[in-house]
Protein backbone atom coordinates (compact mmCIF):
# COMPACT_ATOMS: atom_id res chain seq x y z
CA UNK A 1 0.00 0.00 0.00
CA UNK A 2 1.15 2.99 -0.87
CA UNK A 3 1.37 6.99 1.29
CA UNK A 4 -0.94 7.75 -1.03
CA UNK A 5 -3.22 5.12 -0.39
CA UNK A 6 -3.14 5.84 3.52
CA UNK A 7 -3.38 9.12 3.51
CA UNK A 8 -6.86 8.81 1.73
CA UNK A 9 -7.65 5.83 3.49
CA UNK A 10 -6.78 8.12 6.83
CA UNK A 11 -8.96 11.02 5.42
CA UNK A 12 -11.75 9.01 4.40
CA UNK A 13 -12.47 6.60 7.66
CA UNK A 14 -11.63 9.79 10.00
CA UNK A 15 -14.57 11.65 8.50
CA UNK A 16 -16.77 8.49 8.34
CA UNK A 17 -16.65 8.02 11.81
CA UNK A 18 -17.14 11.78 12.53
CA UNK A 19 -20.37 11.96 10.17
CA UNK A 20 -21.81 8.63 11.51
CA UNK A 21 -20.98 9.41 15.23
CA UNK A 22 -22.78 13.00 14.85
CA UNK A 23 -25.87 12.12 12.61
CA UNK A 24 -26.56 9.18 15.20
CA UNK A 25 -25.88 11.45 18.35
CA UNK A 26 -28.49 13.66 16.68
CA UNK A 27 -31.31 11.74 16.02
CA UNK A 28 -30.76 10.07 19.08
CA UNK A 29 -31.05 13.35 20.64
CA UNK A 30 -34.49 14.40 18.85
CA UNK A 31 -35.32 10.91 19.88
CA UNK A 32 -34.55 11.56 23.38
CA UNK A 33 -36.06 14.70 23.60
CA UNK A 34 -39.58 13.93 21.51
CA UNK A 35 -39.78 10.60 24.05
CA UNK A 36 -38.78 11.97 27.16
CA UNK A 37 -41.99 11.61 29.02
CA UNK A 38 -42.90 7.93 27.55
CA UNK A 39 -39.19 7.31 28.46
CA UNK A 40 -39.39 7.98 32.03
CA UNK A 41 -43.05 6.62 32.67
CA UNK A 42 -41.33 3.32 31.73
CA UNK A 43 -41.12 0.98 35.37
CA UNK A 44 -37.60 2.12 35.80
CA UNK A 45 -38.69 6.14 36.71
CA UNK A 46 -34.81 6.87 37.34
CA UNK A 47 -32.43 9.02 35.46
CA UNK A 48 -30.65 6.70 34.10
CA UNK A 49 -33.74 5.61 31.51
CA UNK A 50 -33.03 7.79 29.31
CA UNK A 51 -29.12 6.85 28.52
CA UNK A 52 -30.27 3.24 28.73
CA UNK A 53 -32.93 3.82 26.22
CA UNK A 54 -30.01 5.63 24.20
CA UNK A 55 -27.43 2.64 24.45
CA UNK A 56 -30.33 0.50 23.14
CA UNK A 57 -31.19 2.66 20.36
CA UNK A 58 -27.39 3.54 18.98
CA UNK A 59 -27.07 0.22 17.15
CA UNK A 60 -30.24 0.26 15.04
CA UNK A 61 -29.54 3.76 14.67
CA UNK A 62 -25.99 3.47 13.16
CA UNK A 63 -27.02 0.86 10.84
CA UNK A 64 -29.33 3.17 9.37
CA UNK A 65 -26.93 5.89 9.08
CA UNK A 66 -23.78 3.44 7.61
CA UNK A 67 -24.35 3.46 4.24
CA UNK A 68 -24.98 7.60 4.01
CA UNK A 69 -21.94 8.26 6.31
CA UNK A 70 -19.84 6.51 4.18
CA UNK A 71 -21.17 7.92 0.74
CA UNK A 72 -20.53 11.33 2.48
CA UNK A 73 -17.00 10.96 3.91
CA UNK A 74 -16.23 9.23 0.30
CA UNK A 75 -17.60 12.43 -1.19
CA UNK A 76 -16.42 15.20 1.29
CA UNK A 77 -12.91 13.12 0.43
CA UNK A 78 -12.58 13.62 -3.17
CA UNK A 79 -13.87 16.87 -3.14
CA UNK A 80 -11.85 18.20 -0.86
CA UNK A 81 -9.00 16.26 -2.58
CA UNK A 82 -10.17 18.13 -6.05
CA UNK A 83 -10.65 22.10 -4.58
CA UNK A 84 -7.00 21.63 -3.47
CA UNK A 85 -5.90 19.99 -7.09
CA UNK A 86 -4.20 16.77 -5.35
CA UNK A 87 -6.50 14.94 -7.82
CA UNK A 88 -4.45 16.95 -10.66
CA UNK A 89 -1.16 16.27 -8.88
CA UNK A 90 -2.40 12.09 -8.52
CA UNK A 91 -3.29 12.40 -12.24
CA UNK A 92 0.02 13.89 -13.10
CA UNK A 93 1.82 10.81 -11.76
CA UNK A 94 0.08 8.88 -14.03
CA UNK A 95 -2.58 7.65 -11.67
CA UNK A 96 -6.21 6.94 -13.51
CA UNK A 97 -9.41 7.26 -11.67
CA UNK A 98 -9.59 4.09 -11.73
CA UNK A 99 -6.58 3.54 -9.66
CA UNK A 100 -7.81 6.03 -7.33
CA UNK A 101 -10.85 4.30 -6.64
CA UNK A 102 -8.90 0.83 -6.61
CA UNK A 103 -7.19 2.69 -3.46
CA UNK A 104 -10.43 3.21 -1.37
CA UNK A 105 -11.67 -0.52 -2.13
CA UNK A 106 -10.26 -1.50 1.32
CA UNK A 107 -12.26 1.19 3.29
CA UNK A 108 -15.38 0.15 1.14
CA UNK A 109 -14.54 -3.27 1.32
CA UNK A 110 -14.31 -3.11 4.97
CA UNK A 111 -16.67 -0.79 5.63
CA UNK A 112 -19.18 -3.46 3.88
CA UNK A 113 -18.43 -6.42 6.17
CA UNK A 114 -18.62 -4.04 9.60
CA UNK A 115 -21.76 -3.11 8.33
CA UNK A 116 -22.94 -6.79 7.66
CA UNK A 117 -21.41 -7.86 11.30
CA UNK A 118 -23.10 -4.78 12.44
CA UNK A 119 -26.69 -5.65 10.90
CA UNK A 120 -26.55 -9.17 11.67
CA UNK A 121 -25.65 -8.30 15.52
CA UNK A 122 -28.36 -5.81 15.97
CA UNK A 123 -30.91 -7.95 13.86
CA UNK A 124 -30.12 -10.92 16.31
CA UNK A 125 -30.88 -8.74 19.76
CA UNK A 126 -33.80 -6.81 17.92
CA UNK A 127 -35.29 -9.97 16.43
CA UNK A 128 -35.67 -12.16 19.39
CA UNK A 129 -38.05 -15.28 18.53
CA UNK A 130 -39.95 -16.24 21.36
CA UNK A 131 -41.50 -19.38 20.95
CA UNK A 132 -45.25 -18.59 21.25
CA UNK A 133 -47.95 -21.33 21.01
CA UNK A 134 -50.25 -20.49 17.79
CA UNK A 135 -53.40 -20.92 20.43
CA UNK A 136 -52.04 -17.95 22.76
CA UNK A 137 -51.14 -16.05 20.34
CA UNK A 138 -54.64 -16.06 18.60
CA UNK A 139 -56.45 -15.42 21.82
CA UNK A 140 -54.20 -12.59 22.49
CA UNK A 141 -55.28 -11.22 18.87
CA UNK A 142 -58.56 -11.52 19.80
CA UNK A 143 -58.47 -10.07 22.89
CA UNK A 144 -57.16 -6.90 21.74
CA UNK A 145 -59.13 -6.94 18.69
CA UNK A 146 -62.08 -6.72 21.09
CA UNK A 147 -60.35 -4.38 23.46
CA UNK A 148 -59.60 -2.18 20.14
CA UNK A 149 -63.66 -2.40 19.09
CA UNK A 150 -64.68 -1.02 22.12
CA UNK A 151 -62.31 1.87 22.41
CA UNK A 152 -63.51 3.04 18.96
CA UNK A 153 -67.51 2.39 20.23
CA UNK A 154 -66.60 4.97 22.45
CA UNK A 155 -64.56 6.99 20.44
CA UNK A 156 -67.53 7.13 18.33
CA UNK A 157 -69.95 7.64 20.63
CA UNK A 158 -67.76 10.73 21.77
CA UNK A 159 -67.77 12.22 18.86
CA UNK A 160 -71.32 11.81 17.72
CA UNK A 161 -72.03 13.78 20.63
CA UNK A 162 -70.10 17.10 20.03
CA UNK A 163 -71.53 17.18 16.55
CA UNK A 164 -75.09 17.03 17.60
Amino acid sequence: MTILARMMIKMVLSRFVAILIGISLFVLTLEVVAYANEILALPAKSAMSIPHYVLMRLPGTLTTFFPMSLLLALLLTLTGLSLRNETVAMFAAGLSPGRIVAMLLPVIVGCGIARHDLDFSVGETLHLQVPVDRAELFELLLREARELDGNLDILFAKNNRHRI
